[in-house]
């Protein structure tokens, strides 16, 4: 995979999420990526009542790493996330969120994972942080189950 161009798209649900946008954007252009990696971003935004629509009707210009897919109900970040996986052409693909919940800086270590071989590549968070009390039991009871399903 060395010899050519390695297409790599990170898919991104997003809803109402204007504001953490830039940031997560400034986050990408920032990663210390190899010259043979091309990454875009393909936000799938889903019935946002904000500007995150506009903002990135904006962003995805011609030549641009950004791309986007609009959905005309909220179907939830499940379906978006899988509608964005069915439209992506890349090699490896990667789901994350835009509102700052994913780590951006492990993308390069995902990408040596998918070039070492790896088939599949999965993050887990190391520090349930600042969250409410709901979310981290219900992160911990996926990735409990994700864990003995995969293996």
């Amino acid at each position: 995979m060395t010899d050519r161009q390695l297409r790599v798209d990170v898919v991104v649900a997003v809803r109402n999420e204007e504001a953490a946008l830039p940031h997560f954007l400034r986050q990408i252009d920032a990663l210390p990526l190899p010259p043979d990696v091309d990454l875009r971003v393909l936000f799938v935004e889903d019935s946002s009542t904000d500007g995150t629509r506009a903002l990135l009707r904006k962003l995805a210009h011609p030549g641009s790493r950004v791309g986007y897919l609009s959905l005309v109900k909220g179907y939830g970040q499940g379906l978006a996330v899988s509608f964005g996986l069915t439209r992506s052409r890349a090699d490896p693909m990667i789901m994350m969120d835009g509102d700052g919940s994913h780590p951006v800086a492990a993308i390069p270590e995902m990408i040596a994972a998918f070039r070492a071989g790896a088939e599949v590549v999965q993050c887990v968070r190391r520090s349930p942080g600042d969250r409410e009390a709901h979310r981290r039991w219900a992160a911990t009871a996926y990735q409990s189950v994700a864990g003995f399903l995969i293996g």
